[in-house]
């Protein structure tokens, strides 16, 4: 449809999607990217196994853990902004790398990514690729603290 078209994300997925004994319902739901970046599957946000070593399991420390790291990359953003508001790509890329080791330390998966393509496109002086690089970043840290409100609610 022309929708479609202009629209690809809107895109239907196969009907027998998501029904139960359909063992190739999580790859078929998923629509084939096409050239566009914000319709590839996103990896995960958090791989618990790395997040688990730190806290050694234990619920409670698992939040403390998660909510100091966001805490601390929500500074790290705000100097990450300044950078670009600074047009500074090296201090971009110096940023998004401390992003980068530090998501990847607490399993952080998907904002490790973004981080690590945020870095590489700095260190290139892509600087047409760091704009929308750093929203992605941002997206994925936001993302990470509204998984993090939802299963570590604070009491």
């Amino acid at each position: 449809t022309m929708l479609q078209r202009w629209l690809p994300h809107t895109a239907s997925a196969p009907m027998d999607a998501g029904v139960a004994g359909n063992d190739d319902a999580t790859a078929s739901a998923a629509p084939a990217s096409d050239g566009f970046p914000q319709l590839e599957e996103a990896p995960p946000l958090l791989d618990y196994n790395a997040l688990n070593d730190l806290s050694g399991g234990d619920e409670a420390e698992t939040s403390a853990v998660l909510r100091d790291f966001l805490d601390a990359t929500a500074q790290d953003l705000a100097q990450l902004a300044q950078a670009r508001e600074d047009g500074d790509i090296p201090a971009i890329a110096r940023q998004a790398h401390k992003i980068k080791g530090a998501a990847r330390m607490v399993g952080a998966v998907e904002l490790g990514e973004a981080a690590a393509a945020l870095e590489a496109h700095g260190h290139g002086g892509d600087w047409a690729a760091i704009l929308p690089l750093a929203a992605d970043l941002a997206t994925a840290a936001q993302r990470l603290r509204l998984h993090a409100d939802a299963e570590y609610p604070l009491a």
